[in-house]
């Protein structure tokens, strides 16, 4: 019996490992699909009103092969909130990095929150059906949502610092601005006259009108 030659196994490996990102992107883009879709339901029907057969469906999917990628309703409840909220995480992360003022961070923060969660995740980011988690994902969630609530929190304090912002509670504040941005999916009608873009500029107007000397 022969055994392949080094060369043979080296080329194997080479096209194994170039097989695996396109396979490892295609996984990633049907998950995200999944959420969206299942985003769509829970803001429709509400958690326990929306079916796994249901968000399938929606993707032309079977129940089971959904099943591969997330292992129950309430795990894709999860992954919903997890993705927005890293999405969320990346956002404040882009923003604290750029060479601008404290206004100018919070409005595009405020932008892309308003942007992530109408026309992306359609409602999940940070809002959706908490009590329907369990414990253990609950905590996983309320954390990852307290270090965002800090960093908004954080840019609050430096605009005080600076003298853009009047003095006032930092805290307070960063629930205004989240509370009144994570209840628009409860208002906000896709087909109405108003687009995503035109109610993140009034939102941002609106709340940092509110914060100037």
């Amino acid at each position: 019996m022969t055994t392949p030659s080094s060369g043979h196994r080296s080329t194997a490996r080479r096209r194994a490992r170039a097989r695996k990102p396109r396979n490892d992107a295609a996984t990633a883009a049907t998950r995200v699909d999944i959420l969206k879709s299942a985003a769509k339901a829970f803001r429709r029907l509400g958690y326990h009103g929306a079916t796994v057969q249901q968000i399938a469906a929606a993707l032309r999917m079977k129940k089971g092969n959904l099943y591969y990628y997330f292992k129950s309703k309430e795990d894709l409840l999860f992954a919903c909130h997890q993705y927005s909220l890293d999405r969320l995480t990346q956002l404040l992360a882009d923003v604290e990095a750029e060479p601008v003022s404290p206004e100018t961070k919070l409005r595009r923060l405020i932008h892309g929150a308003v942007h992530l969660i109408l026309d992306e995740l359609h409602g999940t980011a940070l809002f959706l059906d908490l009590e329907a988690l369990s414990a253990t994902h609950l905590r996983a969630i309320i954390a990852q949502r307290d270090l965002f609530d800090k960093g908004v929190r954080a840019l609050l304090d430096e605009g005080t610092r600076r003298g853009d912002f009047t003095e006032g509670n930092a805290k307070f504040r960063s629930f205004v601005i989240l509370g009144a941005v994570n209840w628009i999916p409860r208002w906000f009608n896709p087909g109405g006259t108003s687009t995503s873009d035109e109610i993140a500029q009034q939102f941002a107007d609106y709340l940092l009108d509110g914060l100037r000397r």
